[in-house]
């Protein structure tokens, strides 16, 4: 679909685009900055706190700065986290025992092919229903608006009529 090309400019606007810009980067820096410095040995406890506390905040930043957006961008961008949020909690809850044993294994230990297959669909799988949800969504609201107003231009036809009374 061919868009302008400062669209997101336009829609969001400077202050929030650089919001959740900012806050993105920041949080991004300061996770690698924990994986550089906490890789040999055990993490900083001041690290580790710093980077639990800013990792919700800046989710809450997120939040308050895309909540001023029209409730289309924010239908939109739901949909377009869904895969982040899929491949999250994928590797939090499918594959945390992999994640745990190549913390504490001396060697690697490599993912097997249906944990590949799991990592690539998943997130596929979540873009797709949230496309599908999201033009199912769309299409009731415009289905209700287009009623509304044929209510208001038509009133009930099987109603009294001012000359019964």
């Amino acid at each position: 679909m061919p868009a302008p090309r400062r669209a997101a400019l336009a829609v969001l606007g400077r202050i929030r685009l650089l919001t959740i810009g900012g806050t993105a980067a920041l949080m991004l820096a300061t996770t690698a900055l924990l994986d550089r410095l906490g890789y040999p040995g055990p993490i900083d406890p001041v690290a580790q706190w710093a980077v639990s506390l800013l990792l919700p905040v800046g989710v809450l930043v997120v939040a308050v700065a895309v909540w001023g957006v029209p409730a289309t961008v924010r239908r939109r961008l739901l949909v377009l986290l869904a895969p982040v949020a899929a491949v999250l909690l994928t590797v939090r809850l499918g594959l945390a025992g992999w994640e745990y044993s190549n913390q504490h294994m001396g060697h690697p230990v490599y993912l097997a092919p249906v944990q590949w297959v799991l990592l690539a669909l998943v997130p596929l799988v979540a873009l797709a229903l949230g496309f599908v949800g999201l033009r199912r969504r769309e299409q009731t609201l415009r289905l209700v608006a287009l009623g509304r107003n044929a209510d208001r231009q038509h009133p009930d036809p099987g109603g009294p009529t001012p000359t019964d009374r």
